[in-house]
């Protein structure tokens, strides 16, 4: 693979030693691009290197970031031949200087201060990891992140299952030493990459911090891979193969199993919902195949699954003790919903009659 760095000899490169470097990978986002890249030149921290990957883009991406770093001795860019986001953002990699690294989509934006409130979070905290809140713009912004969660450490095994469905690449600052040690690569040619370096960085960091703060901005697009729901869905199944092994061979797998398998059903059904539907029957087919004991043992066995759960899984697998156990969900429900009926009616009727006699003892009195 050849890369070029471009380099304006013409500017003044300070000797300003970054404290965050932020790795931006570049790919035809041309009418997002300069609202993404605004918002960091523009941090209140003004220490920071601009790591911007253009991934073989062919639309006019590679020349808004030749303006940009014309303006700015802080922007860095790499040219590789397209290789998706996973192969950008790892390029990218024996570039960085800062302490600390984040990861930023080219078609997002950050908010101002950032950079300046999770550097401090971080160290104030000696986190190697520090997680924040972000709003999903679309049709209607929505926030997510950390609001059910309480804002301490996490350390223990227990305290990390509450994060772990958080994946995002972008939501997080790493520390870099952590990240290059650990040797946390994003998977290359797979999509739902995300997942699987969020598993690693997670159970492997020491400490993790949170800081419940909306500060990253997530552009929803209608053609973005996510939302296309065709064939990039059956990555999952590699990138849920990949977590479990991960977890295997590092001595995780008793702890974190259950958790790891509510995400396995929780995913692919979600996932199965979403394709297309020409797709549904081969993802399907897929999706029974890569169920294994200890997927089907909880379907079978864990009294707090949801019953539609069961029940879609029946329908995938056609496995009939998970058909009973929808049955009997049902029996108990219409005979839990008769019983409140019942209750409600006796308790309607004993209001009427203390109604009743209070007004013969008004009548009385």
């Amino acid at each position: 693979m050849s890369l070029s760095k471009i380099v304006n000899e013409n500017l003044i490169v300070t000797d300003m030693v970054p404290q965050i470097s932020i790795i931006i990978p570049v790919y035809n986002v041309e009418p997002y691009l300069r609202e993404c890249l605004d918002s960091v030149v523009n941090q209140t921290m003004r220490e920071i290197q601009i790591i911007c990957v253009n991934d073989g883009s062919t639309d006019g991406s590679f020349a808004i970031l030749e303006a940009y770093a014309a303006c700015d001795s802080r922007i860095e860019i790499i040219n590789k031949p397209n290789g998706g986001l996973s192969a950008a953002r790892n390029v990218a990699y024996p570039y960085v200087k800062g302490e600390y690294t984040l990861f930023v989509d080219s078609d997002d934006w950050i908010h101002r201060q950032l950079c300046e409130k999770v550097w401090k979070k971080a160290h104030e905290s000696c986190a190697e990891l520090v997680l924040f809140s972000h709003v999903r713009v679309g049709t209607q912004p929505i926030s997510n992140g950390f609001s059910e969660i309480i804002p301490d450490d996490k350390v223990s095994c227990d305290e990390k299952k509450t994060i772990l469905h958080y994946p995002m690449a972008w939501a997080k600052l790493w520390k870099t030493d952590f990240l290059l040690n650990k040797q946390i690569f994003f998977p290359e040619g797979l999509y739902f990459e995300d997942n699987l370096t969020h598993w690693q960085a997670v159970l492997q960091a020491e400490k993790i911090s949170i800081l419940p703060e909306e500060l990253y901005y997530y552009r929803q697009r209608e053609n973005s891979i996510t939302q296309s729901c065709g064939r990039e869905y059956f990555d999952l199944f590699e990138i849920l193969q990949r977590i479990e092994q991960f977890l295997k061979e590092n001595g995780y797998y008793d702890q974190f199993k259950e958790y790891f398998i509510i995400m396995v059903i929780g995913y692919l059904q979600h996932h199965y919902l979403w394709i297309k539907d020409e797709l549904k029957p081969e993802f399907s087919e897929k999706l029974k195949n890569s169920l294994g004991d200890a997927e089907m043992d909880y379907l079978r066995n864990d009294c707090h699954i949801d019953p539609s759960i069961i029940y879609f899984y029946y329908q995938i697998t056609g496995n009939r003790y998970l058909f009973l156990r929808y049955v009997k969900w049902r029996i108990r429900s219409f005979f839990g919903l008769f019983k409140r009926c019942i209750i409600r009616q006796i308790v309607r009727k004993i209001d009427d009659i203390l109604k009743l006699q209070k007004n013969c003892n008004d009548i009385y009195l």
